[in-house]
């Protein structure tokens, strides 16, 4: 599996500069995968390939809906390397949000997550977890990667993810919230994370960081794993 990557909410079109310049900074930077929510409108092969006109990447997944939301919260997941991107049936805010992106890097899913979640609706990202967790259970893959805007704070996520492990799907398959060691958001909130379902073999404890930036309300998230 990639051993640094990002996720980043660009709010708006990451092909426009500055925006792009982040992302290829990331990039160029060692992240082999990067993980981007309201991404701004590509769903088409036209739209791909000006992608790849702009930024440096091989493979990349994109979400396929974005129902009552506007084009721009369209996700995505950008990688270096070779993958193959796979739809999830779960939806940020339900049958009318955003759907994630998915993109599979031999037995590693990585996801661009975006919830519409509140202090008292987190229903969306449970249904994420348990998805995930029954890929893995059914071997679909090693590990699962998710990365993105949470929309809630740290301790509802962890209770959040210590529900889904206690489910029949979660039994036995560790989840890991990685947690920023600041505020993500430019209201000095944090909400955005990283969550990995599985074990990370022969991983040791990773580093994660927040990128400050200006083209966006949220800032960059970027974890390495020594």
């Amino acid at each position: 599996m990639a051993d640094k990557f990002f996720t980043w909410n660009s709010q708006g079109d990451f092909l426009t500069v500055p925006k792009s310049r982040v992302v290829n900074d990331l990039l160029n930077g060692g992240c082999a995968v990067g993980m981007i929510q309201e991404g701004g409108a590509a769903n088409d092969s036209r739209a791909i390939s000006a992608i790849r006109r702009v930024i440096s990447v091989r493979s990349i997944a994109v979400g396929s809906s974005v129902g009552a939301f506007t084009d721009r919260c369209t996700n995505y997941v950008l990688s270096s390397g070779t993958g193959t991107a796979v739809t999830l049936a779960t939806v940020g805010g339900g049958v009318a949000g955003r759907t994630a992106a998915a993109l599979q890097i031999r037995d590693t899913l990585y996801v661009s997550w975006h919830s519409t979640a509140s202090a008292t609706d987190n229903s969306d990202t449970s249904q994420l977890l348990r998805e995930c967790l029954g890929l893995v259970r059914s071997q679909s893959c090693s590990r699962v990667v998710i990365g993105g805007d949470f929309n809630t704070d740290k301790r509802t996520l962890a209770t959040v993810c210590a529900s889904a492990g206690r489910t029949r799907s979660g039994s036995g398959i560790p989840i890991t919230l990685h947690v920023p060691p600041g505020p993500t958001h430019s209201s000095d909130n944090t909400l955005d994370y990283f969550v990995v379902i599985g074990t990370m073999e022969g991983k040791l404890r990773p580093r994660i960081e927040v990128v400050r930036v200006d083209p966006s309300d949220h800032n960059p998230v970027r974890i390495s794993f020594p």
